[in-house]
């Protein structure tokens, strides 16, 4: 495939280089804020993409009947123990500052039986919506990794877009954006 070494040798430095960076950003807390800058995502400063999805007790939920309160939509699945790890930490700033946030844990590629079972399991109190097919998550989103985190604002403007797991610090950084105060 290559034809020399001095080609083989180029591409391994820059793929140490690019692990090197990664690694240290997720060493410092700022994988979410590397990634971010990847271009990946719908755009900060721009609408949120609106969407339907149905809740595990099939109730219809439209983003735009949001509008007014700041949203954060966190894409996630019950296979990825980043996601799971998050969720506690997610639904105790929701708890605290509901209803002036609005959290929409957007389960992704997920058969709604599995959700259910994760739900009842683990008893998870943020409104669950599903995204079977992945549409919302890949047309709408365009989420590549999870977790993923939008934060939008009252008027539907996108503030930030978090790729990764969040620790308190991070939640709290992104949340002030759109106007909750932690």
């Amino acid at each position: 495939m290559f034809k020399d070494r001095g080609s083989v040798a180029i591409i391994s430095v820059t793929v140490l280089c690019v692990g090197a960076l990664m690694c240290l950003a997720l060493v410092t807390g700022r994988a979410g804020d590397l990634l971010r800058s990847g271009g990946r995502g719908p755009l900060v400063d721009n609408p949120a993409p609106d969407f339907s999805l149905f809740t595990p007790d099939n109730q219809l939920v439209t983003l735009e009947g949001y509008r007014g309160l700041p949203v954060m939509l966190n894409f996630w699945a019950t296979w990825c123990s980043p996601c799971v790890a998050e969720l506690p930490l997610i639904q105790e700033r929701y708890l605290a500052h509901r209803p002036d946030l609005v959290v929409l844990a957007v389960n992704e590629c997920e058969p709604p039986d599995v959700v259910t079972d994760f739900i009842a399991d683990t008893d998870l109190e943020l409104p669950v919506l599903l995204d079977e097919d992945c549409s919302v998550g890949d047309r709408d989103y365009l989420v590549n990794a999870y977790p993923t985190s939008i934060f939008i604002d009252a008027n539907g403007v996108v503030q930030s877009v978090y790729i990764g797991s969040m620790t308190a610090s991070v939640l709290d950084k992104n949340l002030r954006l759109i106007g909750i105060a932690p």
